[in-house]
């Protein structure tokens, strides 16, 4: 992957630096003395066998040289670190290579600080930053991805400020930096530097070719990553038209090829069909002749045309025109065959996409993505020892097709062998992960549910040992793929297995599960700052899943134990050092895996509907709380707060949206939990809830359309779970929502009668992940910090009521407060209120400012400041802002409470308000979309108002604030009616 190949400029930058100080005269004559200094070579060799002997030689080099009391400066030691620096971190051997070259950088910067030009005498001196951008890399490839963060960021720093230049060396650290900020998330940064990157390569003198291919190539591989984000398509289109202008792309035809394929991809990736085709349309040709040579990749583009024109609509050319495709295929030269194959099975893998959001992609596409896959499989496979990634993930691609075409015996029988073997690898990790969860679903459609579940917990738990242990960087260099199974797999891991818990009556276990993953949303939104770790949490198994599985978890065991001891003898094997009894274990090793762990394994798995499949009473006990002695979390604040406040009445309900069905999880007091499990289309929930958004978020919408539109969701929604609210007396909804429904405001349904659903309930937001943080008691003696901004900011319209708004919040609180406007509404000032509230005690943050949302990127959504300047969410979770001791925090701004979409992994990015009370107010209130600015100063003064007469709780007093605003009571005007002004807000917390 990129981040391999962006060592070529450094390794030979470093080679020079190794070859001057080989050549030149050492500052001291008696470095003749030193006998080994003659065998020192300017380049180093390639044969590993010479290789290893080389660097065993440098080793005693340095050896002699620390023995020698002549050699004590640091100067002589300084040339030889830095080329077995080099040449340890192209062999892989990163600690070893970390440790030569952070000597060699130190041993610079000591040379640099020495008085009376002494650096002068030591030519490496200059190649601090190359050393520097090395060390970097050993960081990232060890995982300690923070510091090497912080290294790429001090010599990229550095070299912008150099007089005279190194644009080479910035180039490649601009560019090793974007590949690092591409797996933390951070892909603001990464498009940024990438960017810049490519830029700078094409002024390079005397760049080559390849480079510039390889850099913009890079550039369409971080759009890729995050393809609908902002500047995505931006950087596609700039790497195009630099293709376009480079004279040296040009006349690399397979570069230019793969250029074109590689935007096509990320076009149809997106659904934008018709760029795809205006790309294509606008591609220049390639020189015929040339093109011959790059025969593969021609035949590759001729079958994304093909595949393009059927998307569109017209299926007819590939029907007509695959036979030709693989015939043509087959008659390629073996390593144009080789090519060829790759891209097309990349190509049948981009479907995924959509086959993973719907969990299933029926239809035409999923049968051509099915031919696609096994052409490749049956030219690239022949070619592929069996444990090759490459091999087993096109296995892994053909049962997923398998399954989606609903050729479940064939999908089981694919998954089952390829859980038959474990190559040891991290990769290989995350692929069997897949599969496990992939064999759990064909299970699952089978009706296998117990089968299902326990494949299912099985798969999550492998997902998240293996992200906690950090494995996505690695494979992500071994293999793209892989590593968006990495990336997609934990979060379709969850759905899923929820999914069916809910559908077999287990859901206890359901609702612990929705916990953990609500954990996992919050944490992964705040991962772009490190600020959280994942959730620890494991699905935890019954004593049936336990006993039924404990000999397949020995077998599991046994097969990775020899997995890890193969890749130990291989690896001295390929180093030359394997003896004769290191090569008969090895074979030994084989014969085992081959006769007896893999005939194992799939007897175990052949046998599992039998093995399962127990009496009645065993299913009653497997389907109990067996699991967890203890209630689940929203089962226990439940039964709290109908002791602590029984006035209030409240009942928590889940949702769960799934691709067939919705799930619907009601808790109530002191019973067990009530499930409603709905034959309602995701697509079909989305159409609605996209509708009556629309209509929502236009003050001007006809009441003909948007009533129907609201009673459309509630009959989808709370008409299914009426009856059950009506019999428990309930007067509060704590709502725990998933995916898009975050983005709807349950208050503004309008039920059968004609009401709106917050004339019947007040209603609050659950979140399992944060319920059970501790929080200040409520005393409603508000001391308010009053901050915001009434001018326009980043591009953004004035707010002219945000002063009055500020100073009416201040006057209706029982205890006043301070206003912070404009100029006054700083960073500092807002440190200030954070973190000195011993001397400026405030117990309620207002901030009426400008939010904007950027989905699945947390540093590009900003929250903007008094003084034109802005805090991201990345920002704020990086930095760890300290909300405790907050009862309240009010964000009168826009899209506060908005869930910004998925992010890589699947995982829900959490909103503003929910990161807030994560980092531990007791209560959040935000809003769901842009409101005018009026509407709000209005809905602000009535809420604290309200809450300063005291005895109703939270909920219930924007309760009272919506009821004024829907009925033009209170101040507010008959204009203040529509759903617009008064239903996007929203509480989260304490809502008592």
């Amino acid at each position: 992957m990129a981040a391999k190949r962006v060592l070529v400029i450094i390794l030979w930058v470093c080679g020079v630096a190794s070859c001057a100080w080989a050549q030149q005269p050492q500052p001291d004559s008696a470095s003749e003395n030193i006998p080994s200094i003659s065998r020192l070579r300017e380049v180093a060799p390639t044969d590993p066998g010479e290789r290893l002997a080389y660097k065993q030689e440098l080793y005693r080099f340095l050896e002699e040289l620390r023995e020698n009391p002549l050699y004590t400066h640091v100067g002589f030691f300084l040339g030889p670190r830095l080329q077995l620096g080099q040449m340890e971190l192209q062999d892989g051997n990163h600690a070893a290579a970390l440790s030569q070259l952070q000597r060699a950088v130190s041993y610079i910067q000591l040379l640099q600080a020495s008085p009376n030009g002494v650096a002068k005498r030591w030519p490496e001196v200059k190649y601090l930053e190359e050393a520097e951008v090395m060390v970097a890399e050993c960081l990232h490839k060890l995982q300690q991805r923070d510091q090497a963060a912080e290294t790429y960021a001090k010599v990229i720093e550095r070299l912008r400020q150099a007089q005279p230049g190194k644009p080479t060396v910035l180039a490649t650290a601009l560019h090793s930096s974007a590949a690092l900020a591409a797996e933390q998330r951070d892909m603001a940064l990464a498009r940024r530097y990438m960017r810049e990157s490519a830029e700078l390569s094409l002024t390079l003198p005397g760049v080559t070719a390849d480079l510039i291919a390889d850099r913009l190539k890079a550039l369409l591989q971080v759009a890729a990553v995050d393809p609908g984000a902002d500047g995505a398509r931006e950087l596609v289109n700039q790497a195009l038209e630099a293709a376009r202008r480079s004279d040296l792309v040009r006349g690399l035809p397979a570069s230019h090829l793969e250029l074109l394929n590689a935007a096509l991809a990320f076009h149809m990736k997106t659904g934008d069909l018709q760029s795809a085709r205006q790309t294509l349309e606008a591609s220049q040709p390639v020189d015929a002749a040339a093109a011959a040579a790059a025969s593969g990749l021609s035949l590759a583009l001729v079958l994304r045309q093909l595949e393009l024109a059927a998307r569109l609509g017209d299926e007819d050319p590939f029907h007509d025109g695959w036979e030709a495709i693989r015939h043509q295929a087959t008659s390629l030269p073996a390593a144009q065959r080789d090519v060829f194959a790759e891209h097309a099975r990349a190509m049948a893998w981009e479907s995924i996409d959509a086959a993973i959001a719907e969990l299933g992609q029926e239809g035409d596409r999923a049968f051509r993505a099915r031919e696609v896959t096994e052409l490749s499989a049956s030219l690239l496979v022949p070619l592929l020892e069996p444990e090759n990634p490459r091999s087993r993930f096109v296995r892994l691609q053909e049962g997923f097709w398998q399954l989606m075409t609903i050729d479940t015996p064939s999908a089981r029988l694919s998954f089952e062998n390829l859980l038959q073997q474990d190559t040891g690898t991290a990769e290989d990790a995350w692929l069997r992960a897949f599969a496990t969860l992939m064999l759990g679903w064909v299970h699952a459609l089978q009706r296998h549910d117990d089968v299902a579940i326990a494949l299912g917990k099985d798969a999550l738990n492998a997902f998240r040992s293996q992200q906690a242990a950090g494995t996505v960087a690695d494979c992500s260099r071994a293999c793209v793929d892989i590593a968006r199974l990495a990336l997609t797999g934990e979060g379709m891991a969850y759905r899923m297995l929820t999914d069916w818990l809910i559908r077999a009556g287990r859901l206890s276990e359901a609702q612990q599960l929705l916990l953990v993953l609500r954990e996992d949303e919050l944490a992964e939104s705040m991962r772009w700052g490190s600020a959280l770790p994942s959730s620890d949490s494991r699905a935890a198994l019954t004593g049936l899943e336990l006993d039924r599985f404990r000999g397949f978890y020995r077998l599991r065991e046994q097969q990775a134990a020899l997995a890890h001891e193969r890749l130990q003898l291989q690896a001295q094997q390929a180093a030359g050092r394997l003896d004769g009894a290191g090569r008969a274990r090895l074979q030994q090793i084989s014969r085992l895996e081959a006769e007896e762990l893999k005939p194992a394994v799939s007897r175990f798995l052949q046998g599992l509907d039998s093995a399962m499949a127990v009496n009645a009473d065993t299913v009653v006990v497997q389907n109990s709380a067996s699991v967890r002695a203890e209630a689940t979390q929203i089962q226990r604040d439940i039964d709290k707060w109908a002791r602590e406040a029984p006035l209030a009445r409240a009942v928590g309900v889940q949702y769960l949206v799934g691709r067939e069905n919705l799930s619907i999880l009601v808790t109530v007091p002191g019973l067990s939990p009530i499930a409603r499990q709905l034959p309602i289309p995701r697509a079909e929930l989305y159409n609605a809830v996209y509708t009556a958004q629309t209509l929502m978020r236009t003050p001007l919408s006809a009441p003909n359309l948007l009533r129907p539109a609201l009673q459309r969701l509630h009959a989808l929604l709370l008409a299914p779970i009426e009856n059950d609210l009506r019999r428990m007396g309930t007067h509060t909804l704590l709502l725990s929502l998933d995916d898009r429904l975050r983005q709807l405001p349950f208050a503004a349904l309008i039920g059968t009668d004609g009401r709106h659903v917050i004339e019947d309930y007040a209603i609050a937001l659950y979140n399992e992940a944060t319920s059970g943080m501790p929080t200040p008691g409520r005393s409603r003696d508000w001391r308010v910090a009053a901050m915001g901004t009434s001018k326009a900011v980043g591009g953004l319209p004035a707010l002219m009521a945000v002063p009055a708004e500020l100073a009416e919040v201040v006057r209706v609180s029982r205890s006043g407060g301070q206003t912070f406007l404009d100029g006054q509404f700083t960073r500092a000032t807002l440190d200030r209120a954070l973190t000195q509230r011993s001397t400026a005690p405030f117990n309620v943050l207002h901030l009426a400012s400008h939010f904007v949302l950027r989905p699945g990127d947390a540093g590009a959504s900003t929250l903007f400041l008094g003084d034109g300047t802005s805090i991201s969410l990345a920002e704020i979770s990086r930095r760890q802002f300290d909300f405790r001791g907050f009862e309240l925090v009010v964000y009168s701004a826009c899209e506060t409470g908005v869930a910004g979409g998925r992010t890589a992994n699947g995982m829900e990015m959490e909103s503003l308000s929910a990161l807030t009370r994560r980092q531990g107010a007791a209560t959040v209130l935000g809003t769901l979309w842009k409101v005018s600015d009026t509407s709000v100063a209005r809905a602000m003064a009535t809420f604290y108002d309200q809450s300063a007469r005291g005895g109703d709780s939270l909920a219930d007093t924007l309760r009272q604030t919506q009821l004024a605003m829907l009925r033009g009571e209170r101040g507010t005007s008959a204009s203040h009616r529509h759903p617009f002004h008064w239903a996007p807000f929203v509480l989260m917390g304490n809502w008592r």
